[in-house]
């Protein structure tokens, strides 16, 4: 489960987003999701592996729409997932209920690949 834990799996919330996500100094994968939602509990399973393989490339961190209402308004959730890639907190890319493991890997790895060749 996603928290504050040391096992590096973050959430972020209205209240701490700026610290967490804004201030961040590596691009932010922010995927939007609720406990009740059955599709977010299998793309948990991806989130949770790409927040090892991304470690120190990419934060992940989730954000539960029950508890955090003025980011889904602000970025304009509809649907569950919703995945956005953020840098310095600016929506740089979004990824609206992927249909597969492959889909989230290639949004991911296209940012990925694109931040580089940018440095």
């Amino acid at each position: 489960m996603y928290g504050d834990a040391d096992d590096g799996k973050l959430e972020v919330t209205d209240q701490n987003w700026h610290g967490v996500v804004v201030d961040a100094e590596s691009p932010v994968l922010v995927w939007f999701a609720a406990d009740w939602c059955a599709r977010c509990r299998q793309v948990g399973l991806v989130m949770d592996d790409l927040t090892e393989r991304l470690e120190g490339i990419v934060k992940v961190i989730r954000a539960d729409v029950d508890g955090s209402s003025q980011l889904v308004e602000e970025f304009g959730v509809h649907a569950l997932p919703t995945l956005l890639m953020m840098t310095d907190g600016h929506e740089e890319a979004r990824l609206v209920e992927p249909a597969s493991e492959s889909d989230i890997i290639g949004f991911v790895m296209k940012f990925t690949e694109q931040a580089t060749a940018c440095t």
